[in-house]
């Protein structure tokens, strides 16, 4: 087998003698691969956390199969260390596809006298529904290497359809029949999820009725016996979907308890999102100059976040709930705005520096109110 890399600057050529299903324990492979392919791949994708950084050299720390029947796709746990002395860790699903009409930029590496491609597996239609079918016939207790869960009592139906969510995201969402949504975490961590946890604790311990119920899990052992989530499943209705707080965070930081207030901060800096967002990706649709639509935005915010808090301190008031005085919100409120916009700063740099300009006119209109 010979692989050529059509997604780096300098051509790389490598062959293999291996199949498909033995590739991964060819060290020649792997050492190509991630050297040569996976650096630059990985800096374009969506979910991946350190753009503004500089990669010193990726590392594979785990890989496992995700199979069922004949189909073998291949899990890999991706270490990437950076310059700055610091490292993340990635989970990428590759599958090999025989298919031309596959997305060029869903194409990993071309693999040539071999015609197709290595692919993020999870843009593949086949990948996903091996994945809701392990999910769906999983066992109540599992104790392979990949542990497949799903809720007691609960029958998924017959796999249909799936698409992605179609939006940017620090993770990768998958809708199966218009109706579930399996989550798969893209950057993980040696500690369980917190959108797992607080999934699994208010649909079965809280039966709170405002959150997706959880479905199933996908988790894997790796070689610390450390239990690690890779995908969540839920139902998909209208409502809270995302419990895993700041990913730019690490999983013990999002868990160190906050006041409330904290988080109404952060949704008004959605609500902000939402507007200036809005601004700038339709503004040749306005007929107001760029200028005028900031000023509408500001009022349009001011009127949002004014209705909001009036009728969230009604709503803490009648349930009991102190969350301080006036004087007390307004400061906390005046702390909490700019230290979430400066954290959407760095992670806009990191993940989606075109969008850097949101943050910017956050943070200019934070201080310049």
């Amino acid at each position: 087998m010979t692989i050529e890399a059509n997604t780096i600057s300098k051509a790389t050529i490598f062959s293999s003698s291996n199949n498909w299903e033995e590739i991964i324990a060819d060290k020649d492979f792997v050492s190509v691969f991630l050297l040569d392919v996976l650096e630059e791949y990985i800096q374009k994708q969506p979910w991946f956390g350190g753009k503004s950084s500089q990669i010193k050299y990726i590392k594979l720390t785990e890989y496992f199969k995700i199979q069922q029947d004949e189909e073998v796709y291949f899990g890999l746990i991706l270490e990437v260390n950076f310059i700055e002395a610091f490292y993340h860790h990635y989970f990428l699903p590759i599958a090999f596809v025989a298919d031309e009409s596959v997305s060029k930029k869903n194409r990993i590496v071309p693999i040539k006298n071999k015609t197709g491609y290595i692919i993020d597996a999870i843009h593949l239609e086949d990948f996903r529904k091996v994945v809701y079918e392990r999910i769906s016939s999983a066992l109540p207790v599992d104790k392979t290497p990949v542990q497949y869960h799903k809720t007691e009592g609960y029958e998924l139906p017959e796999h249909k359809t799936s698409k992605g969510m179609g939006v940017e995201q620090s993770n990768t969402s998958i809708i199966y029949n218009d109706a579930f949504i399996l989550k798969f975490f893209r950057r993980i961590y040696a500690d369980k999820n917190p959108d797992y946890e607080m999934s699994r604790f208010l649909s079965h311990r809280k039966e709170f009725k405002h959150t997706p119920l959880f479905l199933g899990s996908i988790n894997i052992i790796d070689s610390d016996n450390t239990n690690i989530t890779i995908g969540l499943m839920q139902d998909d209705n209208f409502c809270v979907l995302d419990f895993e707080g700041e990913p730019k965070n690490t999983i013990r930081d999002r868990k160190i308890k906050q006041p409330p207030l904290r988080n109404v901060a952060g949704l008004f800096r959605y609500f902000h999102y939402a507007i200036y967002s809005t601004i700038f990706n339709y503004q040749d649709e306005y007929k107001k100059t760029q200028e005028e639509l900031f000023q509408f935005g500001e009022l349009l915010y001011k009127y949002m976040v004014s209705i909001f808090m009036k009728t969230y301190v009604e709503t803490t008031k009648n349930a009991n709930l102190h969350i301080g005085y006036r004087n007390e919100r307004i400061f906390l409120l005046k702390y909490c705005l700019p230290e979430k916009a400066i954290y959407e700063l760095g992670y806009e740099l990191n993940s989606r520096p075109k969008w850097t300009i949101i943050p910017l006119k956050g943070i200019a209109n934070i201080l310049n109110p």
